[in-house]
């Protein structure tokens, strides 16, 4: 038994040492330089995760420097610069402060020029796949640091796989993720449908589907699309609020498109708000003008509605019906500028922010209803001559140093608009993170 006993001792010291030496080995290779035909070489220098990514890129010793200047026919390089800090904040990627992991590459190259690192992808051993995020570089002489960024960081992967296009040739790296926690906090994911409520609101989540969502520069190939169900006061009243969620995970990453499918559990956050279908009681509504094709404003003309009435703490900075024609709006204040022309949509665009004068400039080429907001607190009530819900679609909406701003077609027949509180109601839901399918659906990329 003693001897039984020792061998299987030895056997665990040597498994061990042997899966050290794996690991060791697997690492040196990730690290090592690889050939870059017609440009030089490329090499994984570096993979950093948190808030904040800071590596230190070494000092040349001066006899590399001269070498180095030699080779690159320039005094350049004899510069001890090359040993300053790299660094980057994940709060330039994502508001908030949202963790993110970068991979750092190191290209050598004779004549010192820089790279370009493009197609870049982070892919976890389950198959979830990130596409470019943020990536820079920076550097001198013949070697450059390149860096691309994720707003993401997989804790539960314990290898990564890494490839990028440069100079036209697909480099592939795979290392041990510096990253990887197994001491993470524990949640205990129930099963759906789960409903919450708020005082005389339920909000269920029935299901979670995992739907293809390429996007050469977004989160992934996946998507989430959870089925929700509202109802007020016992009825249905999905289509009285809309919903919008966040996926967290223990580790502390948190997106609204999709999470980290490794993790073992998800905290959805959701936030329920009023849309236009909700029945506002009259009291609620800040009732400010009426929209009419019929008695649309002549050209160069129009009619601003006065937002006196309306709560200081509403986001909505400017609301009026517009004749066609160009118009510069500023601080609220709109002036004439011109006869409406026709636009080309492909190369032009009917706002144009003039940064100098803080003033934005619109083209119309027919009346419209336009609304300058933040939209984060209040909502555009749109009701009929009966008192009913009218659904006026937007034609066009732009965000920028001015707030948003869309632009609706007139309605044929009288609307009254007005504004109202979105209400925001939260709740949380702890599930299970839906699995990766078996079979990718590439055919689905366009």
């Amino acid at each position: 038994m003693k001897r039984l006993l020792r061998s299987l001792l030895v056997f665990g010291v040597l498994a061990a040492i042997a899966a050290g030496y794996l690991q060791v080995r697997n690492q040196q290779e990730a690290y090592q330089w690889k050939p870059l035909p017609n440009v030089g070489e490329v090499r994984l220098f570096a993979v950093t995760h948190g808030l904040k990514h800071e590596i230190n890129f070494p000092r040349t010793s001066w006899s590399q420097r001269l070498k180095n200047a030699w080779q690159a026919r320039s005094l350049r390089s004899l510069s001890p610069s090359h040993g300053s800090v790299y660094s980057r904040s994940a709060s330039s990627l994502s508001a908030g402060s949202q963790p993110s992991i970068t991979i750092w590459l190191e290209t050598r190259t004779p004549s010192g020029a820089s790279v370009s690192l493009q197609d870049s992808e982070l892919t976890l051993p389950d198959g979830q796949l990130f596409h470019t995020g943020s990536s820079s570089g920076s550097g001198g002489g013949p070697t450059y640091l390149n860096s691309v960024s994720y707003p993401v960081v997989p804790y539960y992967s314990k290898t990564l796989h890494f490839a990028t296009t440069i100079n036209n040739q697909r480099c592939e790296f795979d290392f041990p993720n510096p990253a990887f926690r197994a001491d993470l906090p524990v949640w205990t994911p129930q099963p759906l449908p789960q409903t919450q409520k708020r005082g005389t609101v339920e909000l269920t989540l029935r299901a979670l589907k995992l739907e293809p969502g390429y996007s050469r520069y977004g989160a992934g190939d996946w998507r989430m699309e959870p089925q929700w169900t509202v109802a007020m006061d016992g009825a249905e009243a999905t289509r009285c609020y809309g919903v919008r969620a966040t996926y967290e995970d223990p580790g502390g990453n948190s997106a609204w498109q999709i999470g980290l499918l490794s993790a073992p559990a998800w905290k959805i956050h959701a936030t329920a708000t009023r849309t236009n279908r909700f029945p506002f009681a009259d009291g609620e509504v800040h009732w400010l003008g009426t929209l009419d094709r019929q008695q649309a404003p002549a050209d160069e003309n129009c009619v601003v509605f006065p937002l006196d009435a309306v709560p200081q703490t509403s986001e909505f900075k400017l609301a009026g019906v517009f004749g066609a024609g160009q118009y510069d709006i500023k601080d609220g204040a709109v002036t004439p500028t011109g006869p409406p022309i026709k636009l080309d949509q492909t190369k032009q665009s009917r706002t144009d922010w003039d940064q100098q004068k803080k003033t934005m400039h619109l083209t119309l080429e027919h009346p419209a209803f336009i609304i300058s907001a933040d939209f984060n607190g209040d909502i555009a009530v749109f009701r009929n001559a009966q008192g009913a819900p009218s659904e006026i679609r937007d034609e066009w909406s732009a965000g920028g140093p001015f707030g948003h701003l869309v632009i609706y077609p007139l309605p044929e027949h009288p609307v009254r608009f007005g504004i109202a509180d979105k209400a925001p109601l939260t709740f949380e839901f702890v599930v299970r993170p839906p699995a990766m399918p078996d079979a990718r659906a590439v055919q689905s990329k366009p």
